[in-house]
């Protein structure tokens, strides 16, 4: 197996390679299957599968019960292949071409954050929608390489180092799609953001050393105190400094609020619980930001403002279960108000704070029309002069995301959280308290929870 071309985009190499996605040794291996998660369809997740072991599919099943929403990313343990974990996720057929283009976008640049995120090095594609579901070769290669060079670009200071594109050896029509596409960016005709021909064939290197696990500032030390320039670009994902900032100036505006605790404390669910009003941004997973909060709510009742989804991720789950000071076979309301839908795959988090200084100043989130080509300016001006101000708002006809509503449970087994409207959820007959439906965590047979059998 070789590598056929390379392309280099800031600090990250883009590899063409044939062979199996598989035997691929790389930190972070991605799988294409459907949004329920069942590994056995698609070629590429059963051939992961079968060399991963049972354990990947039971993790998907076990901590994404929902499956996810096309363009998602569930994470799981790398099990019997040869890398750290494998990020799955679902892609729309071939059906509509601009959303199907922005599907593809949006589920590669989840899995590139998600590899930076964990500080890893490197990360290997499959040829993206390329079989069942139809995408043209030569589009899906284009829009990999461009997604993969932008980020590159944008993130010099990332870990990730390593983007390799693996292509079926056998898939012959495919490979040669690849490798024309390849041959144009190096040629110049294909060009990223205005930068031609920066890409470049690369003689072969060896593997990098794995990254040691360790947190890390997403931002220069010189970037700490100051608001970069490039949160004014549409296309720029904040980072946990620029949300832990926010939340700083919007506590200090507002201490009567509780909550506002750093992005750091949710990524390990370890949030401190509160009865009071309290804000929470957070990091949903995915490159995703949202604000959860229980101001002007009854008790057992929480919001998500969420800008792009409609759905309550297990992950976000947790982070509602570790912040509501209820019972634990107490159920909780989440409701998701109506809220506006962000126009970029990159807005969520300038979404997510002006959602939580609405909520800081008494106001309602989900009846403002925010002036989009105005906010990320408006919170350049708030990081840089350290304060918080009501962000900016149009008259205009903006796109509202529709109002939905959960009931959230904890599983009285496993304690991870479990929705009402689940398929696979239990009610105990000795204790009647709820639980995941599956074999770990209920008795089918006397009807009963991990603890009453």
């Amino acid at each position: 197996m070789a590598d056929t071309h390379r392309l280099v985009f800031g600090g990250i190499t883009i590899s063409l390679v044939r062979g199996e996605i598989a035997k691929q040794k790389v930190d972070v291996i991605v799988n294409t299957t459907s949004n329920n998660l069942d590994l056995r369809n698609g070629l590429v997740s059963n051939s992961l599968l079968a060399a991963g072991g049972e354990e990947l599919q039971l993790q998907c099943y076990l901590e994404y019960p929902q499956g996810v929403e096309p363009g998602q990313v569930a994470v799981t343990r790398g099990g019997n292949l040869m890398c750290k974990i494998v990020c799955h996720g679902a892609l729309l057929s071939w059906d509509n071409e601009a959303v199907s283009r922005q599907m593809l976008r949006d589920f590669m640049g989840n899995c590139l954050f998600e590899c930076s995120n964990m500080n890893y090095r490197s990360i290997a594609f499959p040829a993206l929608g390329t079989g069942r579901l139809g995408y043209p070769s030569d589009v899906s290669a284009k829009e990999m390489i461009t997604e993969a060079g932008k980020f590159g670009q944008k993130r010099p200071n990332s870990t990730l180092r390593d983007v390799r594109i693996v292509v079926y050896q056998n898939d012959l029509n495919v490979a040669r799609s690849f490798e024309e596409v390849f041959q144009r960016f190096q040629s110049g005709v294909f060009v990223i953001d205005g930068h031609s021909n920066f890409a470049k064939s690369l003689p072969l290197i060896p593997h990098l050393k794995e990254a040691q696990l360790q947190r890390q500032h997403s931002e220069p030390a010189h970037l700490k105190d100051s608001a970069p320039m490039h949160i004014l670009d549409e296309d720029y994902e904040l980072l946990d400094v620029h949300i832990d900032k926010a939340m700083k100036f919007i506590r200090r505006e507002q201490p009567s609020i509780k909550g506002l605790q750093e992005v750091c404390i949710g990524a390990v669910e370890k949030f401190k619980k509160h009865s009071e009003p309290f804000i929470q941004i957070y990091h949903a997973g995915g490159r995703h930001w949202i604000t959860i909060s229980n101001v002007k709510c009854q008790p057992g009742v929480v919001r998500v403002y969420d800008s792009k989804y409609r759905t309550i991720p297990e992950k976000t789950g947790f982070a509602i279960l570790s912040l509501m000071l209820v019972e634990s076979w107490h159920p909780i309301k989440v409701e998701m108000p109506q809220f506006q839908k962000q126009e970029t795959l990159s807005d969520c988090g300038v979404f997510s704070i002006a959602a939580a200084w609405a909520l800081a100043e008494g106001s309602d989130p989900s009846v403002i029309k925010f002036d989009v080509k105005n906010m990320r300016p408006h919170l350049f001006h708030c990081l840089q002069t350290k304060t918080m101000k009501e962000f900016p708002q149009t008259g205009r006809d903006v796109n509202k995301l529709t109002r939905k509503e959960f009931i959230l449970y904890e599983c009285v087994s496993c304690k991870r959280p479990v929705l009402e409207d689940e398929k696979d959820i239990e009610k105990c007959n000795k204790c009647g308290r709820f639980c995941h439906g599956n074999d770990k965590c209920y008795k089918s047979q006397s009807a009963s929870c991990l603890r009453c059998r």
